[in-house]
């Protein structure tokens, strides 16, 4: 684990290497967002790219305004890839409304995968990585 990891509002957020990590647990708040907003920047700072690694176990709503101000933010700085995984009914579709505004929005398909396991999401977002097979993105 990193020594950067932060609880903010029962999420558990964390870095490792050029992964952004998350543990949902409720619903998603402005604190979380800003966490992004910031931390973001500065993964890019180091890496050329950057991945989302999300447990969405205990996710909970996002209000429409969070929703845009996410999607605007990451279609500035989009991610190289996203995993999601332990994914309820909720999520999936969240996920889907959410990343179906940033491929409008940013005119460019996002690489998404829901997966059952952590293994399975972080084997998926190695394969998206540079120089490696490349397999197609699924919703």
């Amino acid at each position: 684990m990193s020594s950067s990891e932060t609880f903010i509002d029962n999420y558990r957020l964390w870095v490792e290497d050029d992964v952004l990590c998350l543990r949902a647990s409720g619903p998603m708040t402005s604190a979380i967002v800003d966490w992004l907003v910031v931390t973001v920047p500065d993964l890019l700072s180091r890496h050329a790219h950057y991945y989302i690694l999300a447990d969405l176990i205990d996710a909970g709503a996002i209000s429409p305004e969070l929703r845009r101000r996410i999607v605007e933010f990451t279609a500035a700085h989009p991610p190289r890839a996203i995993a999601f995984f332990h994914v309820g009914l909720i999520a999936k579709g969240v996920n889907a409304l959410l990343l179906g505004a940033l491929n409008l929005f940013s005119k460019r398909k996002q690489l998404w995968l829901q997966c059952n396991t952590e293994g399975e999401a972080r084997a998926w977002l190695n394969e998206q990585r540079p120089g490696r097979h490349h397999s197609a993105a699924h919703s």
